[in-house]
């Protein structure tokens, strides 16, 4: 009896071994039956021996021999195993979505010559969408259908150019297109968007709320609420925002021109953190909105005209953020003190520790024993800055107590496993003594 052994060696792999002719590896081929045996046929036609049923044994990678009773049984556990494209009683077995990918990174692309190229670094060569969303978490999609669905929830312009890969999904939409159709466009999250060509013109209420992501957008109108307690970066063009925009929001905004949708809106108020404008508020010099940065202490960073441009005087926008709390600055950052060049070396330490935050932005500690953090001077820095801790320590059996810190929020834990680990805790003031704070062991 002869006897056919067919072995899976890898994904993509397979081997073949006959008692006749001993081992053999075809790289371009298909197996079929044909008249109740089974054969292998190379490309060029060539066929090889053919084979009963039960004369064929099948290997799993790594696995003992598998045998069958019928073909049916034996294609179809090829088919599982990923075996080659086969032909069974003269009809090819072909399945799209197994060799067809919606992943942007799998793209190959027929060039003039009429043949594919494939990326040296497996990137797409395809043309991606002009706009892109990145949710890493999968807070609002998880795969190209979930996300076109999403997005088209929000607008009713057709989306091209669509792809998704690894958290990120890629689209285009046409020059002024409204995504108002609801509200709450990401939210509470840390997903954001980059329309870095301002295709998009306008959005709801609510949107962005919570958001701890950078963003980036054109010229654009936003509704009421919009990066209310947001946290993250955002750049935008010339814009025009609703009531309550980035109200008790953390973070740094640039914008180019600022325009309220009313004169009484709210703008800004409660707001921490850092906004650069580089262009004007509102529409004239003067004092257009009577509540921008109400109750605000952030700073506000603007061009040095507007020291005297309201006819001589402080742009009246900017007088009024001023009165209401927030602090000017005029066209550069003034010099660094020493709190932001000095690094606090507390040297060796064990029971109750101060992080004095205005002796530095860098503190460097070892501990002898266990310790218990506690931060102060800390409120001149609110929502502007991060610092940081560098933690070492000569026992790994020695702990840390946080004082409004939550270690359970650090991407690593602390590692005290050797004397030279070095954990570098990251501290950034919220509102209040409201910390967040990351580690990063190294």
């Amino acid at each position: 009896m002869a006897l056919l052994k067919i072995i899976k060696l890898t994904n993509n792999v397979w081997k073949h071994n006959s008692d006749k002719d001993g081992d053999f590896i075809l790289t371009k081929f298909y197996a079929k039956e044909e008249f109740n045996k089974f054969l292998i046929v190379e490309s060029y036609g060539s066929k090889r021996r053919n084979y009963l049923i039960n004369e064929i044994e099948v290997y799993d990678i790594g696995g003992s021999a598998e045998t069958f009773t019928t073909f049916d049984s034996l294609f179809v556990r090829l088919k599982e195993l990923g075996y080659t494209g086969y032909y069974e009683d003269g009809t090819f077995i072909f399945v799209p979505s197994d060799y067809i990918s919606n992943e942007v990174n799998n793209a190959l692309v027929m060039g003039a010559d009429g043949k594919y190229f494939v990326p040296n670094s497996g990137g797409a060569s395809t043309e991606l969408g002009k706009i892109r969303i990145v949710d890493k978490l999968g807070e609002f999609f998880t795969n190209l259908a979930t996300a076109s669905a999403y997005v088209s929830s929000f607008t009713l312009a057709t989306l091209t150019d669509e792809s998704f890969s690894n958290g990120v999904y890629y689209f285009t939409v046409p020059n002024g297109t409204s995504f108002a159709e609801l509200d709450y466009f990401l939210i509470g999250s840390s997903a954001y968007i980059e329309d870095s060509l301002g295709l998009i013109n306008q959005f709801g209420n609510i949107c962005f709320d919570g958001l701890t992501g950078n963003n980036i957008f054109g010229d654009c109108t936003f509704g009421n609420f919009c990066f209310s307690d947001a946290s993250g970066n955002n750049t935008f063009g010339n814009c025009t925002f609703g009531e309550n925009c980035f109200q008790d929001t953390t973070g740094n905004n640039k914008f180019k021109n600022i325009l309220l949708s009313n004169p009484t809106d709210y703008f800004g108020d409660g707001a921490t953190g850092r906004f650069e404008i580089y262009g004007n508020i509102g529409t004239t010099e003067a004092a257009n909105y009577t509540n921008f940065f109400a109750g605000s202490n952030a700073t506000i960073w603007v061009d040095k005209s507007k020291e005297t441009s309201n006819a001589g005087g402080l742009e009246g926008d900017l007088a009024t953020a001023q009165a209401n709390g927030a602090t000017l600055f005029f066209g550069y950052a003034p010099p660094l003190n020493n709190a932001f060049t000095d690094i606090v070396d507390l040297g060796s330490v064990t029971g109750a520790v101060s992080i004095d935050w205005s002796l530095g932005v860098k503190h460097k500690l070892n501990l002898t024993g266990n310790i218990t953090i506690t931060q102060t001077n800390y409120a001149s820095f609110e929502g502007q800055k991060v610092q940081e801790i560098q933690i070492t320590s000569s026992s790994p059996s020695h702990t840390i107590t946080w004082v409004d810190v939550d270690p359970l929020d650090f991407t690593d834990a602390i590692d005290f496993t050797t004397s030279t680990t070095y954990n570098n805790v990251s501290v950034r003031l919220l509102r209040s003594n409201i910390f967040q704070s990351n580690n990063l062991v190294r």
